[in-house]
């Protein structure tokens, strides 16, 4: 299989994962079908939808004065590994560039970003929906929680613009940031 229609391909597959967390309907409490986006939609119908969805989500103009504090177990079982997949994900991507692969390879790099997307999607439903994390939670002070929530508008931002490939290494950087905040800030106790 030609790499240039996997790299559609997977800006594609980053674009629907945004979708699913930026959609009005998974906002409100809905859920995006059974998490599958329907395949009528084209490249430029998810990258509208992921425009679409921009005003549904709340406002933040209060300032937060951030902690280090050690993360809830829960919260770091679900950050590490999102944080870890899509670094991965990105990585692979990084690494092919532009190139032809092969159909292994090509199995390989669709597994990480579809393991990428799922995880992402869990996140986004727990921790950034309004019907999530409430917005007086703790955790929404804590700088990891602070530092994902930067990396996924980055991620945001980068798929709305067909800018992916440019925004690649920011994001990855601070995916890093993310995974070596939480190893060093460690878990609560109980």
């Amino acid at each position: 299989m030609a790499r240039h229609a996997t790299r559609s391909g997977s800006l594609l597959f980053f674009s629907a994962m945004f979708v699913l967390i930026a959609s009005p309907a998974w906002l409100s409490g809905g859920h995006p079908g059974d998490g599958r986006l329907d395949g009528r939609l084209g490249r430029r119908g998810l990258l509208g939808a992921c425009v679409m969805g921009l005003d549904q989500l709340p406002a933040a103009a209060d300032v937060i004065r951030l902690q280090q504090a050690p993360l809830p177990q829960a919260y770091r079982d679900s950050v590490v590994p999102t944080a870890q997949a899509l670094k991965e994900a990105l990585e692979a991507e990084e690494s092919v560039g532009d190139a032809f692969i092969g159909e292994e390879a090509e199995k390989t790099l669709s597994a990480l970003e579809q393991k990428a997307g799922q995880l992402v999607q869990r996140y986004g439903e727990t921790y950034i929906a309004e019907r999530g994390l409430p917005a007086d939670a703790p955790l929404r002070s804590n700088q990891v929680y602070f530092l994902m929530e930067d990396a996924i508008g980055i991620f945001e931002v980068a798929v709305q613009s067909d800018q992916l490939p440019k925004a690649r290494q920011k994001l990855i950087a601070k995916l890093q940031e993310v995974l070596d905040l939480a190893a060093k800030v460690g878990i609560e106790e109980s």
